[in-house]
């Protein structure tokens, strides 16, 4: 097993950079998501609501200065060495002090994005962890700094689609050339060149998976998260899974073309069956429009209701957005994930449409 590509992402949600060879340290990748696009409350903002960040390249010169490039844009170059104060910023659920990158700078990405937005480097005084491995750091990545995929599941998963999506639209650091789909999923410890690295967790996908790298169009069919979440959605959790995150524990060099050794496995986890055409089937109904729908016991409620063109918003698919929030007034279901719910809105009936599974017949209130 071999690296096939290295890539970085200096602002989080732009375009990729491909590398012949990248440092890798307690960060990850060298300037990797080191930069970051915030509104004026400090939230940060990804490819999920701005498609357009994917367009931006951003080139980092030996950490004295970045260069950000955009269409229809002028080309902006900050002096990172210039103080322009400090901002606390908020990534998921992280509290982040920042160093601002300035005025010109947030003038910038307001004018690309069409918003009030501020640009933010994640410098030696900011500090943040790796939640379950808190004694690693982690800049502005989702969840810790290295995200590793395989060819082989991209081959999968178009195998499956009968599309060619491309590897940059799941936004790998490294992609291997492995045994088999999925197979890095497996992978607690591993060697690549000079470099050991530590699994933290499986990538849970979430609808970024859809824009088209070249023109940041979202796919209209929502493809391709649909379909992974039918081909490789977790039992334990319901989350839709594509590649693994890692930690670094012993920093060094990675050249493309490095033998991928593993040192350490862990069992495969269970996943959801492809679409059994005999499997039980239960009737979802559909208030106040009283829509009759027929579900299958492996697809979510939210994939039913949009099989049935019931309009039912939706963002992450995985249980941790609460856009898809609904009411479960009868029946039993499975929850897969409830991440984005109260214990109180839990206790009320409320239910996650993209993360629950009918096991009875069901009626369900949608939103107002």
């Amino acid at each position: 097993m071999r690296v096939e590509s290295l890539f970085n992402y200096p602002l989080k949600g732009c375009r990729a950079n491909p590398m012949l060879e990248a440092k890798l340290g307690s960060l990850g990748v060298q300037g990797d998501r080191r930069f970051m696009a915030v509104t004026h409350r400090g939230q940060f903002v990804n490819g999920k609501k701005f498609p357009k960040l994917v367009l931006v390249t951003c080139r980092i010169d030996n950490e004295q200065s970045v260069i950000f490039s955009a269409p229809n844009m002028p080309e902006l170059k900050v002096d990172l060495t210039a103080d322009d104060g400090r901002v606390d910023v908020r990534v998921w659920r992280s509290d982040v002090n920042a160093k601002s990158l300035g005025d010109k700078a947030n003038s910038w990405i307001s004018d690309f994005l069409g918003g009030d937005f501020r640009l933010c480097f994640y410098d030696q005084n900011s500090h943040r962890q790796v939640n379950s491995l808190p004694e690693y750091p982690v800049s502005f990545s989702d969840s810790a700094p290295v995200l590793v995929a395989s060819r082989q599941s991209l081959e999968a998963l178009n195998a499956y689609t009968g599309r060619v999506d491309k590897i940059e639209q799941f936004r790998p650091n490294l992609v291997v050339d492995a045994d088999s789909a999925f197979a890095e999923e497996t992978w607690q410890r591993i060697r690549i060149g000079e470099v050991e690295l530590l699994a933290v967790k499986g990538c849970a996908r979430c609808p970024v998976i859809n824009t088209d790298v070249e023109f940041a169009q979202p796919d209209p069919n929502q493809e391709p998260l649909r379909s992974l979440t039918k081909l490789h959605r977790r039992v334990s959790d319901g989350k839709v899974i594509f590649g693994q995150y890692f930690v670094v524990t012993q920093p060094g060099r990675v050249v493309k073309g490095d033998q991928v050794e593993v040192l350490q496995s862990r069992p495969a986890e269970q996943y959801q069956p492809l679409p059994d055409e005999e499997q039980e089937q239960y009737t979802i109904t559909f208030e106040p429009m009283t829509l009759n729908a027929r579900s299958a016991a492996n697809e979510t409620i939210l994939e039913v209701a949009e099989a049935a063109g019931v309009a039912l918003a939706s963002s992450c698919r995985g249980g941790s957005c609460g856009t898809c929030r609904v009411k479960l007034l009868s029946g039993e279901v499975e929850v897969g994930a409830d991440y984005a719910l109260t214990e109180q809105e839990i206790e009320q009936g409320y239910i996650l449409a993209c993360s629950c599974f009918a096991r009875s017949d069901l009626v369900i209130a949608l939103e107002d």
